[in-house]
């Protein structure tokens, strides 16, 4: 009977832990899709690393990437706006976890100077 019981508990357990990775496994997950040049699945992988653990600066600065390097591709400029805003809200989130880190500031430079370049003139 105890080992019935046991496994009961294993096969419930079993598909929430599978789906639940770590914030660690998600940002090798998207480190292997960019370096893939998948930035769309590498930003999904980031963005899930931030919802598992919304501390990490690497994942933070990781997803500000990816929405930049999307946006600065995208056809249509409210979609374009658009990831270049959470690339920079990501940029900040990263540079309040770790005020020092070169690449959240990188980050932050490379979404205000996207979003700069895409607005007119007198929007700059």
């Amino acid at each position: 009977m105890r080992i019935s019981a046991l496994a009961l508990v294993v096969l419930v357990t079993a598909p929430s832990t599978a789906h639940s990775q770590s914030a660690a496994d998600q940002i090798s997950l998207g480190d292997r899709a960019y370096a893939g040049l998948d930035a769309p699945l590498a930003l999904r992988s980031y963005e899930r690393a931030i919802a598992a653990d919304p501390k990490s600066n690497e994942a933070l600065w990781k997803a500000s990437r990816s929405a930049i390097d999307i946006g600065s591709y995208a056809s249509d400029e409210a979609t374009r706006q658009a990831l270049f805003s959470r690339g920079e809200q990501y940029a900040r989130r990263s540079l309040e976890l770790k005020r020092e880190d070169a690449e959240g500031h990188f980050a932050l430079a490379r979404a205000l100077g996207k979003t700069a370049l895409a607005q007119s003139a007198r929007g700059r």
